[in-house]
């Protein structure tokens, strides 16, 4: 997982562990690092603190978590009313970003005065049950200094031993609907079932295996192999098998990350020449090809839509999307998708995914550049407009104008209330913070504008 120094915790009001319904989807806190000696572009380390987010009619005070004086960033989050947390720290020469940085692993029900437990050498491989789906009951580690593979309780405190002489292993994925999780070991495939770990019969892996090599739905997990072809785990039957043979699927490969592959219900979404945004897709369990296009910067999906942004010629963009059933549609020119808002409300697609209650995007943007400086900024100004999931091409709702000076907008958010953040095109470019309430014609509002001030939501 990417280092971070903020970080923000969602949390249901209430959640049904059998029909997946869930009510009052919210931000609960922030976490964030503050350094010991209030000067936060020193990268010497500093204390760890939890701000509130619920309103009790008063203003919150922030609340110490661990008595960790000399935290980096934070490695590694599970987030919910408890919330688990690791923490990279300075170390001894109390410098960040050094060889001997530390880990150690952190809850948010701990106190200033708590220690954290130390993570070095260990390495959470997975927590169960699956994210958002119940309090956590613990934790698959790996002790790299015993070669261990250890069943522990959520805070990492009492651990029994499931593999033994283990030099390397990883996590592939989670079959959603049955709650099993499948681990790669020393280039065996395991599951795991609470509580117990059993070997996949007739099944190898590696490195390819990886999750961040692919994607996994309810029905199995898909990823990028060695000689660039595409292949499908099922976890029904638990067999591998190549829905793409194409040889040129243009990833990252081993580490690809997961912006190689996207899922609709129905297909499979990849790149097989990034530099050009040339993409295709193949049916989830195998069959003809689909071309897609060219110039394409995949966004997201969602239910049998791909999402993505054109780009017919270098000063031209277009929010578009590929539909299972009845292929390309696309928006007016110079538009581009740059938001979502999660519902406060509603039922877990698939067992695993929250619904969207709105996308955003952006309309009669601007392409902006600096010849005599060589800059390129991207696309200015332009208008806000929210669109229903169910009818993701509509002209939407209009929530107001982006200034003129504001390039490339984006943000995401729970419910009606978002916070944007947009890049002003300068010199030296910084970011400033837009407002919106999406039940609200209109209510778009610049919230900062500071001179030379880099301002981020934080997400």
């Amino acid at each position: 997982m990417a280092d971070y120094r903020s970080l923000s915790v969602k949390a249901y009001s209430s959640f049904d562990t059998v029909t997946k319904r869930y009510t009052g989807l919210h931000y609960y806190s922030v976490f964030y690092i503050t350094e010991s000696d209030g000067d936060t572009t020193v990268r010497n380390g500093g204390s760890i603190y939890e701000l509130s987010l619920i309103n009790n009619s008063s203003v919150p005070t922030p609340r110490q978590v661990s008595n960790i004086t000399d935290a980096c960033d934070f490695w590694y989050f599970l987030r919910g009313e408890k919330s688990f947390i690791g923490v990279s720290t300075a170390g001894g020469d109390r410098e960040c970003d050094t060889d001997d940085d530390r880990a150690f692993f952190v809850t948010s029900d701990m106190s200033s005065s708590d220690s954290p437990v130390d993570m070095n050498d260990r390495f959470i491989i997975l927590s169960y049950p699956v994210f958002h789906m119940g309090p956590v009951r613990g934790f698959i580690v790996y002790d790299e200094a015993t070669g261990n593979l250890e069943n522990c309780d959520p805070d990492l405190l009492s651990c029994s031993v499931l593999l033994s002489s283990v030099t390397d292993v990883f996590f592939v994925a989670r079959d959603l609907d049955d709650d099993i999780h499948y681990i790669c070991a020393d280039g065996t495939l395991y599951r795991w079932i609470e509580p117990n770990l059993s070997e996949v019969a007739g099944i190898t892996c590696d490195i390819a295996w990886l999750w961040v090599n692919g994607l996994y739905d309810n029905e199995a997990f898909y990823f990028v192999d060695s000689v660039r072809n595409i292949k499908r785990f099922d976890f029904t039957n638990e067999e591998v098998s190549t829905i793409y043979n194409g040889g040129d699927v243009d990833s990252f490969w081993p580490l690809s990350g997961l912006e190689d592959l996207q899922l609709t219900n129905t297909n499979i979404f990849f790149y097989t020449d990034r530099a050009n945004g040339v993409v295709k897709a193949v049916p989830k369990s195998g069959g003809s090809v689909i071309n897609i296009g060219d110039n394409i910067f995949i966004w997201g999906s969602w239910g049998n839509n791909l999402l993505y942004n054109r780009y017919p010629s270098f000063d031209t963009v277009q929010a578009c999307i590929w539909n299972d059933d009845m292929g390309e549609g696309c928006s007016d020119a110079n538009s581009y998708w740059a938001g979502l808002s999660y519902a406060r409300d509603g039922t877990l697609i698939d067992g695993y995914i929250i619904p969207v209650y709105k996308f955003l995007r952006v309309e009669g943007a601007t392409y902006t550049s600096d010849d005599v400086l060589g800059l390129v900024f991207g696309f200015a100004g332009g208008n806000l407009v929210a669109v229903d999931p169910s009818d993701l091409l509509s002209s939407g709702e209009l929530l107001g104008s982006i200034d003129p000076d504001t390039v490339d907008i984006s943000g995401a958010g729970v419910g009606n209330y978002i916070l944007l953040g947009g890049f002003v095109a300068t010199l030296t470019p910084v970011r400033d913070i837009y407002f919106v309430d999406l039940s609200t014609a209109g209510s778009l509002q610049r919230v900062t504008n500071t001179l030379g001030v880099d301002e981020v939501p934080i997400r």
